[in-house]
């Protein structure tokens, strides 16, 4: 399981790698601007537009699928923590059963007492072994408490329509050297 875990890690990493380096940088050089006419005043710019080199406040559609991706991952390994507690539940029930059953022996003299405070043990190690688990179960419950909350500040901002491909002259194939078929000159 805790393969299973380690490669769901492992995935995410990865993913999230990928995908900062899919996104753009965000440009930070101002274009030039032609010289200030004599006598007019210059008009003043929006601080905040795209040609002042500030990012814009929309994402990409990319980091819009990484988020909802990231949210989802994050969201089954709440899943997979939470089938954690209900097998950690399972194994303080069972150590508990068997201690009673340790114990009951132990009254007729059958069992030694290293038997019986072995038994006790076992059921604290369950026990701790729960109290890991819902603490791992908390961990990714916060973590999908902030991933929704930045999927959700994405969605308010709405997604960047992807860049638009450049015009150029169409690729058709150069002409013939000889010209047309039918304009061979014999007429």
């Amino acid at each position: 399981m805790s393969r299973f875990l380690f490669s769901i890690g492992a995935i995410a990493v990865f993913t999230s790698t990928v995908i900062i380096a899919q996104d753009p940088p965000p440009t930070t050089s101002r274009p030039a601007q032609p010289p200030a006419k004599a006598g007019r005043p210059e008009p003043k710019a929006n601080p905040f537009s795209p040609d002042r080199g500030f990012p814009s406040t929309r994402l990409s559609a990319t980091r819009m699928a990484a988020l909802e991706e990231e949210f989802e991952l994050l969201e089954a390994q709440r899943d997979v923590r939470r089938a954690h507690i209900r097998a950690a539940e399972i194994g303080v029930k069972s150590a508990m059963v068997s201690a009673e059953r340790i114990e009951a022996i132990a009254r007729n003299g059958v069992v030694s007492k290293e038997e019986l405070d072995k038994a006790k043990l076992d059921v604290e190690a369950a026990k701790a072994q729960l109290e890991i688990r819902m603490a791992e179960l908390k961990e990714i419950e916060v973590k999908i408490k902030f991933a929704k909350k930045r999927l959700d500040d994405a969605r308010a901002a709405g997604v960047r329509p992807a860049p638009a491909r450049p015009m150029g002259p169409p690729h058709d194939p150069p002409p013939s050297p000889r010209g047309r078929s039918g304009d061979r000159g014999d007429r």
